[in-house]
């Protein structure tokens, strides 16, 4: 099973990088009509949530992945609603919305978050639709205090008015593969779920209503001047000068759609599937900056750092290594040996903007040292 979610997990990265850059570069044409820049934010927002899906199923995890940032839970509990309300409104599903309007934000991850919610509100219209038909899906946020202690608590209840949760079944149903829905999934929604809720510090469990059906209920720290909170950037065009970018991918439409992204951020770009052939342009092309898969049919990333090493040794330390799998944390020994970066597929593009802005000092520096 682990092999066959690691070439899953690898075929889905490439997919989702493709798409997601895809829209980046839609977007970033003559602005389109409102109708189709809505449709384009809503693509780009739920290849991002795949992309969390992905990150999760993972067997380690990135830890520099990790972010935080400020985040209007009520904000995002309407958002989601609103991206299901074609399929909620067919199924005959009344909605209630409690939303506290002094609600805190809380520092976590939009993405995974949604995630979260996407996953307790599919649960609850399911639980529904197996014992009847329409039903009433109530969310409801509010503030509490943490026993003992100042700070302030974030909770979010997603109610359903189904057949709630039998006694047997409530011990198992937060365990990976637990599933009593058969051909309806993996079983790993609410696994993915909790470690969501623990990795920013909170915490999710489920109850039955007296009054029949289910409650799940998501607890979160609110956000505090002391947990470090991430703005995300909207800014895409790079200030720096022109950086000549070498990328090799032996996936040809992840390297064309990479070059096409970075060319409109405002680098010259190569492109290449073929190691031995980015050798060949290396010895005829002016390169600052090579983005290069690691795992490749006919040279793996390492041997291809062993070659660039050899022949331009300059460029040995300046390379960005991709992967679609667990490759990148099997080998941290060669990375951190070979000076290089590394970055998970499949990668938001301002992911991969910041990992090159962060190598352009260095580079200046050493053109300078060069001259």
């Amino acid at each position: 099973m682990g092999q066959e979610v690691a070439s899953l997990i690898h075929e889905l990265s490439n997919s989702l990088t493709i798409l997601f850059l895809q829209t980046q570069l839609l977007s970033k044409k003559a602005p389109p009509a409102p109708p189709y820049e809505e449709n384009l934010a809503v693509i780009r927002d739920q290849a991002r949530r795949m992309i969390q899906m992905v990150d999760n199923l993972r067997a380690t995890a990135d830890t520099d992945g990790f972010s935080l940032e400020s985040t209007d839970v009520n904000a995002l509990v309407e958002k989601t609603l609103d991206l299901q309300v074609h399929q909620i409104e067919a199924e005959g599903i009344q909605v209630v919305t409690d939303l506290d309007p002094t609600l805190p934000h809380t520092g976590t991850d939009p993405y995974k978050l949604q995630q979260v919610l996407v996953n307790l509100i599919n649960n609850a219209r399911q639980a529904m639709e197996s014992s009847h038909q329409a039903g009433a899906l109530t969310i409801a946020t509010r503030t509490i205090r943490a026993e003992g202690d100042a700070s302030s608590i974030i909770q979010v209840r997603v109610s359903d008015d189904g057949p709630g949760i039998p006694q047997e079944v409530m011990p198992y149903i937060f365990e990976p593969f637990f599933t009593t829905k058969e051909g309806q999934g993996m079983g790993l929604g609410l696994s993915i779920c909790e470690q969501i809720a623990k990795e920013y510090e909170g915490r999710l469990w489920a109850e039955n209503n007296d009054a029949g059906g289910a409650t799940f209920v998501l607890e979160l720290p609110a956000a505090t001047e002391t947990r470090a909170l991430e703005t995300p950037t909207t800014t895409w065009r790079t200030t720096q000068p022109k950086l000549h970018i070498l990328i090799v991918d032996d996936e040809p439409a992840v390297a064309r759609s990479t070059g096409r992204f970075l060319q409109q951020a405002g680098f010259e770009v190569l492109t290449t599937t073929e190691p031995h052939h980015a050798l060949l342009l290396l010895e005829r092309n002016r390169v600052d900056l090579i983005i290069s898969d690691l795992n490749m049919p006919h040279m793996s990333g390492q041997q291809f750092w062993q070659a660039v090493r050899e022949r331009h040794p300059r460029l040995a330390g300046r390379i960005i290594f991709s992967s679609g799998d667990s490759s990148a944390q099997r080998l941290q020994t060669f990375l951190v040996k070979s000076g290089c970066a590394w970055i998970q597929k499949p990668f938001k593009p301002e992911e991969l903007l910041r990992l090159i802005r962060k190598s352009v000092p260095c580079l200046r520096q050493a053109n300078r040292d060069a001259a």
